[in-house]
């Protein structure tokens, strides 16, 4: 048996090695700019080998939008790869983003469907939002989206006022005298 299940040669995923990596930055340097995941395993895992199906499945559900890529924990120097991302069961499974950094570990079920959505749930280029095009003359400006105010369905309270009081007219005192017929 081989030491690698993985390999672009036999079903599409490549292979990474410590030259993939800049581990001082915790990052994957060949990764094209795309997000997805990584599987860290070792060939006489049955567990890891148990995955391989699902895994090469879901890379051919993603058809290149997003990358599958393995470490093999005896290949060189990938220990210190394991070393650097905390990997201390196996299989182990990390989301990477488009810029090559690990940034979520994948617990959910070790099926391709959950691979599939847990990419597409984390992917970077579905959690940015496109901002507004204004044209102005000719030419666009990218204004940002303004978020919507919540209104407030609240009846607006009443200022309290002072009651007006009215001012009473003076009456004047009728100046006829009574007259009494007797």
């Amino acid at each position: 048996m081989s030491n690698n299940e993985y390999g672009e040669d036999k079903n599409g995923i490549r292979e990474l090695s410590i030259d993939d990596f800049n581990l001082n930055t915790k990052k994957c340097v060949t990764n094209q700019g795309k997000d997805g995941l990584i599987i860290f395993y070792q060939y006489w895992c049955l567990h890891c080998r148990i995955l391989v199906p699902e895994v090469v499945k879901t890379n051919k559900k993603l058809k290149n939008k997003h990358l599958i890529m393995a470490v093999h924990g005896d290949n060189g120097n990938n220990n210190m790869i394991f070393d650097t991302f905390g990997v201390m069961g196996i299989p182990s499974i990390k989301f990477m983003n488009s810029s090559g950094k690990i940034t979520k570990d994948y617990d959910g079920p070790r099926e391709s469907e959950s691979f599939v959505q847990f990419i597409k749930n984390n992917s970077n280029k579905q959690n940015k939002k496109k901002p507004a095009v204004q044209k102005k003359k000719g030419k666009k400006n990218i204004v940002p989206k303004k978020k919507k105010e919540k209104k407030n369905n609240l009846p607006k309270k009443k200022k309290n006022k002072a009651p007006v009081v009215k001012k009473q007219k003076k009456i004047a005192k009728n100046p006829k005298k009574k007259v009494n017929k007797n």
